[in-house]
C-alpha cells in the first residue's frame, strides 16, 4: 500500500465485487460475454422501448395539420376543410393552426357508408323522375 488512505479500501472494494477483474489482469470470459451481450442488445432494447412508448401514447392520437391530413387521406386540402366545416371531421385549433387527430381522420375514412348511400334502384327512380317530361 502506498500510504494513500482510501485507495487500498477502493481496491479491496473493486476486487470483492463479483465478477470484477483484478487491476492489470485480463477480464474473465464471463465479463467479456456480459459486456458483449449488453453492447449488442442495447439498440434492440432502445427500439423496443420506443415502440412501447409509442403504443402507450397511442400513435393514432398524433395530431396532423390540414395538408398532412389531406396527404394521409389522399384528398385535397379543401376536402379536409369541407369535412371540418360540415362537422364530419373533428378538429381543434392550436393558435391559428388547425389540428386533426389521426384517429378521427382514420375513422372518417374507414367508416361504412352503407346506411348513408341510397340503393341504386332508389337513385335511378329519382333521376328518372327529374328527367321526365312535364305535361302541359
Amino acid at each position: 500500500m502506498n500510504g494513500v488512505p482510501g485507495r487500498a479500501t477502493s481496491r479491496r472494494a473493486e476486487s470483492s465485487a463479483p465478477g470484477a477483474a483484478e487491476p492489470g489482469s485480463r477480464p474473465s470470459l464471463e465479463e467479456l460475454f456480459r459486456t458483449l451481450v449488453r453492447d449488442e442488445l442495447r439498440p434492440f432494447f432502445d427500439m423496443i422501448h420506443q415502440v412501447l412508448e409509442r403504443i402507450g401514447r397511442g400513435a393514432s392520437d398524433e395530431f396532423l395539420s390540414v395538408p398532412e391530413a389531406a396527404k394521409f387521406a389522399h384528398v385535397g386540402k379543401s376536402t379536409v376543410r369541407g369535412w371540418i366545416k360540415t362537422k364530419r371531421l373533428r378538429a381543434g385549433k392550436a393558435g391559428r393552426l388547425i389540428r386533426i387527430r389521426r384517429s378521427d381522420l382514420n375513422a372518417l375514412i374507414t367508416e361504412r357508408r352503407d346506411d348513408q348511400q341510397p340503393d341504386p334502384e332508389t337513385e335511378a327512380a329519382k333521376i328518372l323522375e327529374r328527367n321526365r317530361p312535364t305535361e302541359r
